[in-house]
């Protein structure tokens, strides 16, 4: 069995100056650094070490410096500069490169004004905002380009390690720690391995003068749910601003964009909204597990009945995607545990699917597509049906951080109860939504992604108007499914016809259109 001690044991020798833990780590397990840190960015005080491999960008009194595969667009702005990090499509449709980004802000738009604008992107990416009024750091609406922060330390970052300038101390506030940095529990709540780094949760701008999160979304009223009469025009809304962020981002790199099919609700979303640029997409479907077999089976009809070409990656029956080297496969979990600070690593079949693509692309994924489903209302369904007020214990059940008995941890109860307490207006009400994405999301594939160093990942969805129109609307038509199938039905009509990989869904679909229920027609 593999040592999974390094991320905190003793350097061997004695600790050396470096930028960073990960940079120590690295040197410690003779792994070049550049890879680990090639799609992450830190933020500190000008003077700071560069870490290697990194290129540096001056912000007024810090520097930000970023791996060379994260796209970072830089441009004044007010008596100060911005830079945005990663991949963001702005609410015009543009993909914010540095142009764009310099065209934007030479508009005569109040600097805060435009913020707010800007934060109104798609994609997955960070807003670093430095001016002689205010200096923040803002995230996509789900964190899905993930930033930690040490106040001892003066900086910012993508994960921990890369944060840290020292071994990781154990954090002793969070109740599930040793659980969640080694797999079967999570992290929430802000919280991460070590007791002084902590996670920036989305929807809240990091304050860099007081060292503290603000909540800055939703406001009181921006998911207050339409009338009926505006329901079918918020659909055909969230329809066409997705069609809009998938060609904003085929058009950026065509070719290269990917699109994974399976057997499930978002993908064939995500399909039906792409077809007017499937030209400048490439599909593909993977093997893990006889469910992805599954998947791969619809998958193919899905492509056929579009007219495109599928590539199909089977570790399991081809072996031109097997990694056989143990060496590599060790080099390849390290790689993983020092990114990512926890000590656990994917099974080799993970390193084969996402190694199978050549590197440098854009792969789409189907996150936040969920709120369409209400997929965290299952035992909340009452409160919206009968009016309840929300229930601490059924909240943090649905966080799915540890087993049934953390529902009743005094110190979680207390957490989730603040967190809950920042919610304002109407927001209180589709507060299992903006768990999942701030909670549940944010702590989890906002840290792994940076582990996908192959390629890029964005989600289309992620976007502050479409959570809030998604959200918004009735979470018990949305767990019946009611927007997805809408949606595909108008966008994608050769689609509807065929079934999904679990029977549960295709038992369900069958129920509603056995009973007569209408679905709501966006033609």
């Amino acid at each position: 069995m593999q040592d999974m001690s390094f991320l905190s044991s003793p350097v061997a020798p004695a600790w050396e100056t470096r930028a960073s833990w990960a940079e120590q780590l690295c040197a410690d397990q003779q792994i070049d650094s550049a890879p680990v840190l090639s799609q992450q960015f830190l933020l500190a005080p000008s003077g700071t070490a560069a870490p290697a491999a990194m290129r540096g960008v001056a912000l007024g009194s810090w520097i930000l410096y970023h791996g060379a595969n994260l796209p970072v667009a830089s441009a004044p702005f007010g008596d100060g500069r911005i830079a945005i990090l990663g991949l963001a499509v702005d609410p015009d449709g543009a993909v914010i490169t540095t142009a764009r980004l310099e065209a934007l802000t030479a508009r005569d738009m109040p600097p805060l004004e435009l913020l707010d604008w800007l934060n109104d992107s798609a994609g997955r990416y960070a807003i670093i905002a430095i001016t002689g009024t205010y200096q923040r750091v803002y995230l996509d609406s789900l964190g899905s380009l993930g930033a930690v922060y040490d106040r001892d330390a003066g900086r910012v970052g993508a994960t921990t390690n890369l944060v840290l300038t020292r071994a990781p101390q154990p954090n002793t506030d969070y109740p599930l720690t040793s659980g969640a940095a080694t797999g079967p529990d999570r992290f929430a709540f802000g919280h991460t391995p070590d007791i002084a780094v902590k996670r920036l949760l989305p929807n809240h701008f990091l304050d860099l003068r007081l060292w503290a999160p603000v909540r800055h979304w939703p406001g009181p009223d921006d998911v207050t749910e339409p009338s009926p009469e505006a329901e079918a025009d918020v659909v055909r809304g969230i329809t066409r601003r997705l069609e809009q962020v998938i060609a904003s981002l085929a058009n950026h790199l065509p070719g290269n964009v990917h699109l994974p099919l399976s057997g499930g609700l978002d993908s064939r979303l995500l399909l039906s909204c792409a077809k007017p640029v499937l030209d400048k997409i490439k599909l593909f479907s993977h093997v893990e597990n006889s469910m992805s077999r599954k998947d791969l089976r619809l998958a193919r009809h899905l492509a056929k009945r579009v007219g495109a070409p599928l590539r199909e990656i089977d570790p399991i029956r081809h072996d031109a995607f097997k990694i056989t080297s143990e060496s590599r496969l060790d080099h390849l979990g390290k790689l993983h545990r020092i990114i990512t600070g926890l000590d656990d690593a994917p099974q080799p079949i993970r390193h084969e699917v996402l190694l199978a693509h050549p590197p440098g692309g854009i792969f789409l994924r189907g996150n936040g597509i969920d709120f369409l489903k209400a997929v965290l209302w299952r035992r909340g369904a009452r409160e919206y049906e009968q009016s309840l007020p929300h229930d601490t214990r059924t909240g943090i059940r649905m966080m799915m951080l540890s087993d049934k008995s953390i529902v009743d941890n005094p110190a979680i109860q207390q957490m989730y109860e603040d967190w809950y307490a920042t919610l304002p207006g109407s927001a209180r009400e589709r507060a299992y939504d903006l768990m999942f994405a701030e909670q549940f999301l944010s702590h989890g594939f906002g840290n792994l992604l940076y582990s996908f160093i192959n390629n890029f990942y964005v989600c289309p969805f992620n976007d502050r108007r479409l959570l809030g129109a998604a959200t918004a609307l009735s979470p018990s038509k949305r767990r019946q499914l009611h927007y997805n199938l809408a949606i595909t039905e108008w966008r994608a009509p050769e689609l509807s016809s065929l079934h999904f990989a679990r029977r549960a869904v295709n038992a369900h679909i069958k129920t509603i259109r056995a009973s007569g229920t209408d679905i709501i027609s966006l033609a």
